[in-house]
């Protein structure tokens, strides 16, 4: 378990970002330095009651898994052969109806090793999904996600000694 300093920082950055204009924050840092137990501290002090969803990166990590994996969360039925298409719009649809306003993403790292083109998919998913639901998107993943992050998207780096902002 993290220091209670780090979490209270994290939780602190989590809340800020929620007030932002930001749709995406990336949480960064080498392994075992806090994020999953950032992010497990925060679902067991703000969960439900805050419009938590947390979830880890399905693998192998495709669009398809990732939307199935949402929707096994939120307790959405779905029939195996469901089109992309039609898992992400239940997705989007269930996180409205579920009143989900945080989805905090862990082990998106997995994404980058993912088959041509599903990176891509992905992340343009979660962009879209982030604006037509007023849902703010949190991934969580080793430094190598930094890259993904653009200049429209805030990083925050977990470090040994905390938290950095970058």
């Amino acid at each position: 378990m993290i220091r209670s300093g780090n979490y209270s920082e994290f939780s602190k950055k989590i809340d800020l970002f929620r007030q932002s204009d930001q749709n995406v924050l990336y949480v960064i840092g080498e392994s075992g330095v806090g994020k999953t137990s950032a992010a497990l501290e925060y679902i067991n002090k703000n969960g439900r009651n805050n419009e938590v969803l947390y979830s880890v990166l399905a693998l192998p990590p495709t669009l398809k898994n990732f939307g199935v994996e949402l929707l096994l969360k939120l307790n959405i039925s779905f029939q195996k052969h469901m089109h992309t298409d039609q898992i992400l719009e239940r997705v989007a649809m269930a996180l409205k109806t579920h009143g989900i306003k945080l989805l905090l993403l862990d082990d998106f790292e997995k994404a980058l090793v993912s088959h041509e083109g599903e990176l891509e998919k992905i992340v343009m998913f979660i962009n879209i999904l982030s604006k037509i639901t007023d849902v703010k998107i949190v991934l969580f993943g080793l430094p190598e996600i930094h890259k993904l992050s653009g200049r429209r998207n805030e990083v925050y780096e977990f470090e040994q000694s905390g938290i950095a902002i970058s």
